[in-house]
C-alpha cells in the first residue's frame, strides 16, 4: 500500500476522503486502518488535525508520550476488534459500554492504559466511536474509525 501511495499519490486522495468523512460525520478524528497482509492493522493517520491530535487541543496539551500511547491503545484495540469480528461498532461512550469494553480488553496494552490516572481527561470524557470494517470478498482489508462525535452524541 505504501508503494502504491508513493507511485499514484493515493495519500492525497485518501486524505481528502477522510476529511470529507470527518466533516460529514461531525467527528473530531477519522482514521483509516489497512490490513498489512499478515493479519495486522496498519493505521494511516491522514486527514487528522496535527497528527494524532484532536480538534480540541485544550484537553491534550498537557499529555506526555505515555498518555498519548495509552489513549492510542484504546482506539487500536477497537479497530482490531472491529476487524477481527467483522463487526460495526457504534457507541456513545466506550467507557460506559460494558459489552464493548469487555470485548476490547484482550486487545489493550494494560501497561499503557494503567499509566492514566483516574482524573485524566480521556477517562472522564464521553468517547463516542463509530468503527466499520472494510471488506473485500468477505475478507477484512481495513477499518474506518470515527471518534468523538461533536455534541457527545452517537454517530447516526
Amino acid at each position: 500500500l505504501r508503494a502504491l501511495q508513493e507511485k499514484h499519490n493515493v495519500t492525497h486522495m485518501l486524505s481528502e476522503a477522510t476529511l470529507a468523512v470527518r466533516e460529514a460525520l461531525e467527528a473530531e478524528r477519522v482514521s483509516l486502518w489497512f490490513e498489512d497482509g499478515q493479519g495486522n492493522l496498519d493505521a494511516l493517520d491522514i486527514g487528522d488535525v496535527g497528527g494524532f491530535g484532536f480538534a480540541n487541543d485544550e484537553d491534550t496539551k498537557n499529555d506526555d508520550e505515555s498518555s498519548t500511547q495509552a489513549i492510542q491503545s484504546v482506539f487500536v484495540a477497537i479497530a482490531r476488534y472491529c476487524a477481527e469480528d467483522k463487526m460495526l461498532i457504534n457507541t456513545p461512550n466506550v467507557f460506559e459500554d460494558e459489552e464493548l469494553w469487555n470485548a476490547i480488553t484482550d486487545f489493550i496494552e494494560f501497561k499503557e492504559i494503567s499509566g492514566l490516572n483516574e482524573k485524566h481527561w480521556f477517562l472522564n470524557r464521553a468517547c463516542s466511536v463509530l468503527c466499520v470494517p472494510i471488506l473485500s470478498n468477505d475478507s477484512v482489508v481495513g477499518v474506518i474509525q470515527a471518534i468523538y462525535k461533536k455534541g457527545n452524541n452517537i454517530f447516526g
